[in-house]
């Protein structure tokens, strides 16, 4: 389950990568957007998501990976796409 946006409080990581998702077609969750979805710990936040070789689209203030992701790469967190942790 998502977690929610309070009224008056700043988005949670989680609420934006879900936003920044919205805008280009099949994203993946990715680098440490996805270690921030696992709640690990990242030295340099940011959005990240993964639209492959053939993706299109750009979102401002989030950083896309073109590269070629294997099927096992992908996985699914709370119901999102997210690079696999293993």
């Amino acid at each position: 389950m998502l977690p929610a946006c309070n009224r008056g409080s700043p988005p949670t990581t989680r609420v934006l990568v879900v936003a920044a998702q919205l805008a280009v077609p099949r994203p993946v969750v990715a680098g440490p957007s996805a270690a921030l979805w696992y709640e690990l710990p990242v030295v340099r936040p940011g959005l990240w998501l993964w639209t492959g070789p053939n993706g299109c689209g750009s979102v401002a203030g989030v950083r896309l990976f073109r590269d070629v992701l294997a099927p096992g790469d992908v996985g699914r967190g709370d119901g999102i796409p997210v690079t696999a942790f293993r």
